[in-house]
């Protein structure tokens, strides 16, 4: 079982490769140093004398602001599909609380926050056949703790594509049936039901020409549990746990959780923290308009200025 778990694992990696498609890279921005240090600012309008940075640039600051701005365009055909951007301009801690983090700007209007764990920025299908203006503010971030130094960066990735949302969701579904396998003990037969559902359908995945329309084709079966002609008896609907009848597994169902963490205990000035919230609003604001019932909670930490307190739950 472990040579499955792990063929498994290298399937679904390779599947993460395929999620988008038409990819165009955004080679450069303009870039200049924000020196006002205030929260929310009014983003720029004028771009004349900035500097150029590309991707495979490394950036680094203590404390340190930076606008990067481009002019982009969607391409009209692209309407009705799901346009992403992939930004990747730096790291954020492992605990969250250090590092990197940025705004996206479209139309000098605050859009989504961007940081490691938040790399994918949606279009709405409006912006297609249009140009606008594509601004980030970049944050270069504190220690989150310890001795003062400089954070270091590097301006990885940037491109514009069209997310298969349906190779999308098998990776995504893929990973958590994985992750789910490892947790449960050897004498739980959902363990076993489940190995047996993802393995089915990685055999269903034509891999001859991964990237070609087959391809995608055999992967949205997959994802859409039904029988890929000239394939019999591989049933891909097996990753949802239903049989041949269409009937579901009534032991099993999933919910997701996003969590957003705000470090505002003794670790930064509240300055700070007002711009990590003011980013984090803003992705659950994209969050609730694309997720059908979307929830929001929230965990509060009382009595901050005793050290220690209660957590409540609102």
């Amino acid at each position: 079982m472990f040579h499955t778990d792990r063929k498994l694992d290298r399937r679904i990696q390779e599947v993460k490769n395929y999620r988008y498609r038409d990819v165009r890279e955004l080679k450069e921005f303009a870039v200049r140093e924000d020196e006002q240090g205030v929260v929310n600012p009014v983003a720029p309008v004028c771009f004349e004398g900035w500097d150029t940075i590309r991707v495979g640039d490394c950036w680094s600051g203590r404390d340190r602001y930076l606008w990067m701005h481009k002019e982009v365009e969607i391409p009209e055909e692209w309407r009705g599909r799901r346009v992403v951007g992939i930004f990747d301009f730096g790291k954020t801690g492992a605990g969250n609380n250090s590092g990197f983090e940025a705004m996206c700007y479209i139309n000098e209007k605050p859009y989504q926050g961007v940081d490691i764990n938040h790399m994918e920025v949606f279009f709405p299908e409006e912006l297609c056949g249009k140009r606008f203006s594509l601004t980030f503010r970049l944050w270069s971030g504190l220690e989150g703790g310890g001795v003062p130094r400089e954070q270091e960066h590097k301006i990885k990735r940037a491109d514009l594509a069209c997310l298969d949302e349906q190779t999308d969701d098998l990776y995504y579904l893929g990973s958590l049936i994985l992750d789910t396998v490892g947790q449960l003990d050897n004498g739980d037969p959902v363990k076993y039901d489940l190995r047996t559902a993802l393995d089915q359908a990685s055999h269903c995945i034509d891999w001859s020409y991964p990237g070609s329309e087959v391809f995608y084709e055999t992967v949205r079966q997959a994802d859409e549990q039904e029988k890929i002609p000239d394939r019999p008896g591989c049933f891909a609907g097996n990753i949802h746990l239903r049989d041949a009848t269409g009937q579901g597994n009534p032991h099993l169902e999933h919910d997701f959780v996003h969590h957003i963490k705000i470090s505002a205990v003794r670790l930064y000035p509240v300055d700070h923290v007002v711009q990590p919230v003011a980013d984090g609003e803003q992705i659950v604001f994209r969050e609730r308009r694309a997720v059908p019932d979307f929830q929001i909670g929230r965990i509060q930490f009382e009595d901050l200025e005793a050290g220690v307190g209660r957590w409540r739950i609102a």
